[in-house]
């Protein structure tokens, strides 16, 4: 639910939050009906981390917010690996993914599927930091050549295993310094995973909330909000860019009959006493591109929102509008907004 509202709609409203509320619960009983109440991954007897370490998570949400814009980086540029002569058509990519899988599943299967049983490995089992090295390069590498060889597909739970192996090499550095025991190592993990996923998604609220549900554990909250936090300043000050922003941008540049420029979205904007919009006509709302009223509510019904309709205290207005617009609408429904270059807009050009 949260990743509908926070990664895809941006929009926290009432018109968006009912419907994904209603049908996640939906499929949550379903799946839960058909397969029971066991979670995605399996961590044993973990630990809260204590106060004094959190330093530790700050150092490795840093270096999730750089490997974040690496894993980013490698998405959206393994097509000039692809471009290659040596691939002459798309049926050769495939060949090449898929005896890269062929060879991998003899000499170092752990990094092929989806890597659930991998990370429930790295929390139970003690690696050398070179293998685990190895597992990590590996999987990243493999991550790009399956994604980017064209076979519809997805990285939601490479990336996830992709953290996990970062945070395992860090909590085996940590642990051979001696700077946290060993019993922290799957906190590690999992503060691998969620900083990593703030990093390359942009969506921290979405990343805390996701491993705390796959995990079902909510003992380490603090930890990992404090590392998606952390990672996802860092990938900002980096100037990286969403992946799935960037990924869609991508994809529709190369389609000269679709622009991606301009974002919009569907805002709720309520109606305060006192506000710019209360005893105006729908008609009278400032012209904007890209802008239309598509449903007007009054004491819970819906209404057709006629342009002749005087605005009410407590209405609320759904708008589809341009991105850039949604600020200044909402402000307009805002309680007691005073005269200020808002309302001189509004005025001029209503």
């Amino acid at each position: 639910m949260m990743f509908a509202l926070e990664e895809l709609h941006r929009n926290f409203s009432g018109a968006v939050l009912l419907p994904t509320m209603t049908s996640a619960i939906t499929a949550t009983i379903v799946t839960r009906f058909f397969f029971g109440n066991s979670t995605s991954f399996h961590f044993i007897n973990l630990v809260p981390m204590p106060t004094e370490h959190l330093g530790l998570v700050v150092l490795i949400a840093i270096s999730a917010g750089v490997a974040g814009i690496i894993f980013n980086y490698g998405l959206l540029h393994i097509g000039a690996f692809y471009n290659l002569k040596i691939f002459k058509n798309q049926y050769y990519k495939i060949l090449f993914a898929l005896l890269v899988s062929g060879a991998l599943g003899f000499i170092l299967p752990q990094v092929l599927g989806g890597g659930n049983k991998l990370v429930d490995q790295l929390a139970a089992n003690h690696y050398s930091l070179w293998f685990l090295l190895v597992l990590l390069g590996a999987k990243y590498i493999f991550t790009l050549i399956s994604y980017g060889c064209g076979v519809p597909g997805g990285f939601f739970l490479p990336l996830l295993v992709t953290g996990a192996l970062l945070g395992s090499v860090e909590a085996n550095v940590l642990v051979s310094l001696d700077l946290i025991n060993e019993v922290f190592t799957p906190n590690i993990i999992i503060i691998g995973m969620v900083s990593l996923f703030a990093a390359s998604v942009r969506s921290p609220i979405t990343g805390t909330l996701l491993i705390l549900e796959m995990t079902g554990d909510f003992g380490h909250l603090m930890a990992l909000a404090l590392g998606s936090a952390v990672a996802y300043i860092t990938a900002e000050l980096l100037k990286g860019e969403p992946i799935y922003d960037a990924l869609l941008e991508k994809s529709l540049a190369t389609k000269p009959d679709r622009s991606c420029e301009e974002e919009r979205n569907i805002i709720e904007v309520p109606v305060g006493s006192g506000s710019i919009l209360e005893g105006r006509k729908i008609s009278e709302l400032p012209p904007m591109k890209q802008t239309v009223v598509i449903d007007l509510k009054r004491r819970g019904e819906s209404m057709i929102p006629d342009p002749d309709i005087k605005l009410r205290a407590e209405d609320f207005l759904y708008i589809l509008t341009a991105s850039k617009n949604a600020e200044m609408l909402k402000r307009m429904g805002e309680e007691q907004v005073p005269r200020d270059h808002v309302r001189r807009k509004f005025d001029r050009q209503g």
